[in-house]
């Protein structure tokens, strides 16, 4: 005699293949890139003798978190620009002092895949010697997303990484 299989016998199997398959749609949703606009502030400058902390050779990638990360970066300041750290993050491209016309750049939209958002940068060396040093530096904001927990800088043409960012 075979098994006698009524409708509780083979709805109960579907219904766990059913809650499954939303798992892994819903995962697989997250995943996917989606492509977002980041917000440019002007003027901002890093003054190396103010206590910040030492640069490292070629980029320098921060996210800065609050206000006090802010303030020791780039001093006290009163700006109508200051992020709203609790609702964005600021992100920051800058290279070490030079005497060169070098120049940094962020790209107008960044990535966000999975925990992970990519932010395209770009940096041009020239042969232009100027009569001062500075630090080229380019600061822009980005919504906080509360799953994210890396924030990389990557070279727009060649893909190489600048820098990766753990911001949890």
């Amino acid at each position: 005699m075979g098994t006698k299989l009524n409708q509780n016998g083979i709805f109960k199997p579907m219904k766990w293949m059913i809650f499954v398959m939303f798992l892994i749609v819903g995962n697989a949703a997250i995943a996917q890139p989606k492509t977002f606009s980041v917000k440019f502030l002007k003027d901002y400058y890093y003054y190396p003798d103010q206590g910040q902390p030492p640069l490292k050779k070629g980029a320098n990638c921060f996210v800065v978190t609050s206000k006090k990360q802010m303030k020791r970066l780039f001093g006290e300041t009163n700006r109508i620009d200051t992020p709203d750290f609790s609702k964005e993050w600021m992100l920051v491209f800058l290279m070490p002092k030079a005497k060169w016309h070098n120049k940094v750049d962020i790209m107008e939209e960044a990535r966000m895949m999975g925990t992970t958002i990519m932010v395209y940068c770009k940096m041009e060396q020239s042969n232009k010697k100027l009569t001062y040093e500075y630090n080229p530096i380019k600061v822009c904001t980005i919504p906080i997303f509360n799953h994210i927990n890396t924030v990389v800088f990557h070279a727009d043409e060649h893909m190489r990484i600048f820098g990766s960012v753990r911001v949890k």
